[in-house]
């Protein structure tokens, strides 16, 4: 499948069954996971492919004057393909079976054999993010690209998942301490990133752990 297990393998199956809602001319309409499928090309990685999946959360209700908004997957060529057959055969199906007089549900037992036969720590993963965002800045419109690719730290074992996401939530925690936040309560991360002295912080932060995001006026 060209892929390794870093996360939750039922969390995992969840991307490849769930609609996704997204923004599309304006209005928020849902499309089935893996829809969407194209190639791209992604520096010092090479062709992959991209796919929705729902993981725009919040984003769909604070950005309701967003034209287009949407989130892709991307992994090598091929993955799409092969998800999509276990799909189609029932994999992944909450509808219990019988097996030798016992109910089991297909997409917990596949998520248990996704553990075990996906889990390559010795190979390492590998993560590759690119977010493009077009609109109006100080009167001229204006298109950024932010690329972010990191891999497996072996001499720690720290995973390029671990990397991006722990990492990133470690950062927000001692902002947090340090009384960088007034806010209480439940914060979506897009109402944090509106603050352009708590983003270059998080980016300083992340530049200390080797952590590169590389922004381009494109």
């Amino acid at each position: 499948m060209g892929y390794t297990i870093t996360w939750s393998a039922d969390g995992l199956i969840d991307e490849y069954i769930r609609d996704v809602s997204i923004i599309q001319d304006g209005e928020m309409v849902q499309v089935p996971a893996l829809s969407g499928l194209e190639n791209i090309e992604f520096p010092r990685v090479g062709t992959l492919e991209a796919f929705y999946t729902d993981g725009l959360r919040t984003l769909v209700q604070s950005c309701p004057d967003v034209k287009n908004l949407y989130e892709k997957t991307l992994r090598y060529p091929g993955h799409v393909e092969k998800v999509k057959l276990l799909r189609e055969l029932g994999f992944f199906s909450e509808e219990n079976v019988t097996v030798l007089g016992a109910e089991v549900m297909p997409k917990m037992v596949s998520a248990r054999i996704f553990e075990k036969s996906l889990t390559r720590p010795e190979i390492g993963d590998l993560l590759a993010m690119m977010i493009e965002v077009s609109g109006v800045r100080d009167g001229e419109k204006r298109k950024y690209r932010y690329h972010v690719l990191e891999y497996h730290d072996h001499e720690s074992g720290v995973s390029a998942m671990a990397r991006t996401t722990a990492y990133t939530a470690s950062i927000v925690a001692g902002i947090l301490v340090d009384g960088g936040i007034k806010e209480k309560g439940v914060i979506p991360m897009e109402r944090l990133g509106s603050d352009h002295g708590f983003v270059e912080r998080v980016f300083k932060e992340h530049a200390k752990r080797d952590i590169q995001i590389k922004e381009t006026l494109i």
